[in-house]
């Protein structure tokens, strides 16, 4: 349901996520990395993806790039770069 809510609500859903230490959090930011629409809010996903361990997010970006949905994979490399994860690359090949 939450992409269909407007920008601001899903800037803000970021945020608080930011604040939750628990590795779910983390995930979930990923998740919005990747399937949010919104360049915007993806890049507010990624800053705050950041400042947490890549144990954390990592797995989750991997996995869009087998997703059906073709800008999953194309957001995940966005992704993982803006993050400079250039050991994602490795896992990649596998």
């Amino acid at each position: 349901l939450l992409p269909a809510e407007r920008t601001e609500i899903r800037l803000r859903y970021c945020e608080i996520l930011q604040m939750i230490k628990d590795p779910a959090a983390g995930r979930a930011l990923a998740r919005q990395a990747v399937f949010d629409l919104d360049p915007e809010v993806r890049a507010a996903a990624c800053d705050a993806l950041a400042a947490r361990p890549r144990r954390e997010w990592r797995a989750e970006l991997l996995a869009a790039f087998r997703h059906p949905w073709l800008p999953a994979a194309q957001h995940a490399a966005e992704a993982l770069q803006r993050l400079d994860d250039r050991n994602a690359a490795g896992h990649l090949m596998e």
